[in-house]
């Protein structure tokens, strides 16, 4: 989101803002009739594990239905923006080492008076199907928002992409 409000009708607080905070059906209907340029704007729904939308734990289920309904929403804006300059597209991150999860692994670490990178490694090793057999790094999530961000990815519209690091077993 590069050009000017002049050229697209859209301010730069405002491209942010769709990037920034999560999209409300009524906020990001508004704003796509406003969007209507020739200008190219997108929109990522990148909510933390995603994953878990498409593969659900069985003791988190209100989690689960929660990630799927963020894939579901990004479906649907992806239609309504049909024959727009707009693309929408969801980000399906796993096991990812933000901040909070750093703090959690540090309290646990803490707490048994064990090595951070032991605890952390301890977690993750839990994940059998982790193919990377640690966490993703935030700017690895980052890097694909960025290039769905990007001119060069004009194409890709109503689609969930992985930055998983292969977590999810399923090929859909």
């Amino acid at each position: 989101m590069t050009r000017s409000q002049s050229q697209c009708g859209v301010s730069p607080a405002q491209a942010r803002s769709a990037h920034v905070r999560p999209p409300t059906l009524s906020r990001a209907s508004s704003c796509f009739r406003s969007w209507r340029s020739p200008c190219r704007s997108t929109l990522t729904v990148a909510p933390s594990a995603l994953g878990s939308g498409v593969s659900v734990p069985a003791d988190m289920i209100h989690y689960g239905v929660t990630k799927a309904a963020m894939i579901a929403l990004g479906n649907v804006l992806a239609k309504r923006t049909r024959g727009t300059a707009v693309t929408v597209n969801t980000v399906l991150g796993g096991p990812t080492y933000s901040d909070g999860v750093a703090e959690a692994i540090e309290q646990i670490a803490r707490t048994q008076g064990a090595p951070v990178d032991a605890v952390k490694d301890a977690v993750i090793g839990q994940n059998a199907t982790t193919l990377l057999e640690r966490f993703i790094e935030p700017t690895e999530i980052a890097s694909l928002v960025t290039y769905l961000a990007s001119p060069l990815a004009s194409a890709t519209n109503g689609a969930a992409l992985r930055a998983d690091g292969g977590v999810l077993t399923t090929i859909v």
